[in-house]
């Protein structure tokens, strides 16, 4: 621990990451240091699946992906299909939504790991990229990546995913820790033209108080 944090903030910082990992030890040396630089620079994490790439056209061309998800899906593409020619059929560059991609620092994408980097891949991406096995996991992946590898605290975290909103009470709790800002960007794509966003809502969590929107 470093002395110049007194116990009290050292107890408080590792309870609210025991929110995240039960292994805050590992953490809490790091974040301590971190939160005694000046905050610079801005970064955004964004998802891949319904994001920076709609499905729509998957579930209009094959109906099997509408009616198959989870482990279902996962067997159709490699046990059925094949993940080789699946990635062939369904991604390119043309898919992408560029508006978005416009934004992007850091894709932060749940799945498995060769067949996220693979769509990546021939959506002709090429981005740093985050790949988490879950949803859930996203907030604390953000952590890991501001700790390990910025080493300082940006001034405004944007995280930007078609279920942003899902993870406010995470997000909102990590800008607490963070003392900074973190806006979520719920982002809606449009179903006639799916390169394109058709609304994005937002929050923003300031020191971890949500803050009002007009």
């Amino acid at each position: 621990m470093l002395n110049t944090l007194n116990q009290p903030q050292s107890s408080a910082l590792s309870d609210k990451l025991l929110h995240f990992t039960q292994n805050f030890e590992t953490y809490i040396g790091d974040l301590e240091n971190i939160l005694q630089k000046p905050k610079s620079g801005d970064i955004s994490f964004v998802d891949f699946d319904e994001t920076l790439y709609s499905r729509i056209p998957q579930f209009k061309k094959d109906k099997r992906f509408v009616e198959r998800r989870g482990q279902a899906g996962i067997d159709l593409v490699y046990k059925e299909i094949g993940k080789d020619v699946f990635l062939k059929n369904y991604y390119n560059p043309a898919g992408v939504v560029k508006e978005i991609l416009s934004r992007t620092d850091v894709i932060l994408t749940a799945g498995i790991d060769d067949l996220q980097r693979g769509k990546l891949e021939y959506s002709g991406i090429d981005k740093e990229a985050l790949v988490v096995a879950e949803h859930k996991q996203k907030p604390k992946a953000v952590l890991e990546y501001v700790l390990k590898n910025i080493k300082n605290i940006p001034e405004t975290i944007t995280f930007i995913d078609d279920k942003a909103f899902d993870l406010s009470e995470e997000f909102g709790l990590l800008s607490d820790i963070l003392q900074t800002k973190i806006i979520l960007e719920n982002i809606y794509l449009k179903p006639e033209n799916p390169i394109e966003v058709d609304h994005i809502d937002k929050k923003i969590f300031e020191k971890g108080k949500e803050l009002v929107l007009s």
